[in-house]
């Protein structure tokens, strides 16, 4: 019974980071820690080229109610800025590799056997 309880909290963590929207919200999140109260705005998570609208639609209806609902983070609808959560601590490893090694995931790839020799 114990894994799957650990189970079930690995599925919600990878669940979480699975998502590019919700992996950007996570590590502004976890970068901010220190200043302005480790508090992000919606329009703070836009990168060039990209629709600050159309990602604000997006956060709002789809990634931030998912995130919130683990426990991941608070949010306010109306005021629009996002904080950690009480259980925001369950991913901080996870997000400390994302830091480290960026878009790349970390690990040798060449010859896994998945790949076409």
């Amino acid at each position: 019974m114990e894994y799957l309880t650990a189970s079930r909290a690995y599925d919600d963590v990878f669940d979480a980071l699975g998502n590019r929207y919700r992996r950007r919200v996570l590590v502004a999140l976890s970068e901010r820690a220190c200043c302005d109260g480790g508090a992000v705005s919606p329009a703070e998570l836009a990168i060039e080229d990209e629709d600050p609208d159309e990602l604000r639609t997006l956060l709002h209806h789809c990634h931030l109610p998912k995130l919130a609902t683990k426990g991941y983070l608070e949010w306010d609808p109306n005021g629009g800025r996002i904080r950690r959560g009480d259980d925001f601590e369950e991913l901080e490893p996870f997000l400390a590799v994302i830091l480290e090694h960026g878009d790349e995931p970390p690990g040798d790839r060449t010859g896994a056997p998945w790949e076409d020799s």
